[in-house]
Parts: C-alpha cells; sequence; structure tokens
C-alpha cells in the first residue's frame, strides 16, 4: 500500500497560517485586494476590550500610511473635514447631524442617516 501526498516545490511551515491571509479579485471593479490579520491587542492590563487588528491592501488607496503604498491598518477613525466615520470593519458612514448638548458627560450624539442598524454609537464631546 503506497500513500500518496500533495508535492509542492517549496516545504514551509508557513502555509500553515494561510487562513491569516485573505485575498482576491473583486467582481465589480477587477482590483485585487489583500488582508492580513493580525493578533488581538488587549487593552486596559488584558481586562479588554479587545482590539482586532488587519493590514488591508487595497489598490485604489494612494496613500503611504507607514506600511507601503496602498497597505492601511485598519482602524477605526472619524475624518473631520469630511465628517467621515470609518470603522475598522470596513464600513463608512457620514455624519449628518448631532443630537444634544456638548457639555452633557457623554457630548452630542452624531447621527448618520445611512446608518440603519445600531451597531455603535458615536459621541462628540
Amino acid at each position: 500500500m503506497t500513500a500518496t501526498t500533495a508535492t509542492t516545490a517549496l516545504h514551509s511551515n508557513a502555509f500553515n497560517f494561510m487562513s491569516f491571509l485573505q485575498s482576491g479579485v473583486d467582481p465589480r471593479t477587477g482590483q485585487y485586494t489583500v488582508s492580513l490579520t493580525l493578533p488581538q491587542v488587549a487593552a486596559n492590563a488584558l481586562l479588554g476590550p479587545s482590539l482586532p487588528l488587519a493590514l488591508f491592501f487595497n489598490p485604489l488607496n494612494q496613500q503611504d500610511t507607514g506600511y507601503g503604498k496602498g497597505w492601511k491598518l485598519q482602524l477605526s477613525q472619524f475624518t473631520l473635514d469630511t465628517q467621515v466615520v470609518a470603522l475598522h470593519t470596513g464600513e463608512s458612514f457620514k455624519v449628518t447631524s448631532r443630537n444634544g448638548k456638548v457639555t452633557s458627560p457623554n457630548g452630542a450624539k452624531m447621527l448618520m442617516e445611512e446608518k440603519k442598524l445600531d451597531s455603535f454609537h458615536m459621541n462628540e464631546i
């Protein structure tokens, strides 16, 4: 009895971690994108919350944020000039109005008409 195995030209244990790498071609644009999932970072002396990290490559992104042109560490951020909230999940929303007083303890709640699901809250302090 003989056992058959898949043969490759290169042997490496790095192939054991391919689940952290996601890539593909967007059928709508024909652009190739890559995502590398990084280990989560636990804040507050490891008590949480955990911050999921991922490094993304998008050929339409012409900025170099320290990882090379097109590469970006996907973190949630708010751009004051455009009033756009970009989440670490890849979603982005434009702030359309504010509800409440800025001097209140939680600040004024920022409202986004495009946001249909109540998945996060954002307040202006």
